[in-house]
């Protein structure tokens, strides 16, 4: 059970990315957003090669160094910025579009701005769930 809820809220988060790539209409805000890349780069490495030649000790080889320089690559991971749009404060992606949210659902009515219900005739209340007809 546990693993279908994850999966569903998973999924639900896909979406909601999806969504943000095509955005379309009013309430949509650009924002800057950091993420990282990795470059390639490369760089002249020393390191000491060894080798052996004739001389008058015994055994008759001895060793002998040398600095030599290699080009190896290496990366880096730089930050850089980019310019995203997404839904401005109080709205969320839904079906392309930025929609009003809000966080307690309109029981009898639908969300028109951010936090601001417009309650069905009858009802009434922040969140459209007090009924105002007499019965």
């Amino acid at each position: 059970m546990l693993r279908v809820i994850l999966m569903a809220c998973l999924a639900q988060l896909v979406l909601a990315q999806a969504d943000l790539k095509d955005l379309d209409g009013p309430n949509i805000c650009k924002r800057r957003e950091l993420y990282n890349v990795d470059v390639v780069y490369t760089e002249l490495q020393s390191f000491q090669e060894r080798g052996s030649t004739w001389c008058v000790t015994f055994p008759p080889r001895c060793s002998t160094y040398r600095i030599k320089h290699r080009v190896v690559n290496k990366t880096k991971t730089i930050a850089k910025n980019r310019i995203v749009r997404d839904c401005c404060d109080g709205y969320i992606a839904s079906a392309g579009e930025c929609v009003p949210h809000c966080s307690e659902p309109c029981q009898h009515g639908r969300c028109i701005s951010p936090e601001k219900c417009k309650c069905d005739h009858g009802y009434g209340g922040p969140a459209c769930d007090i009924s105002s007809l007499i019965p």
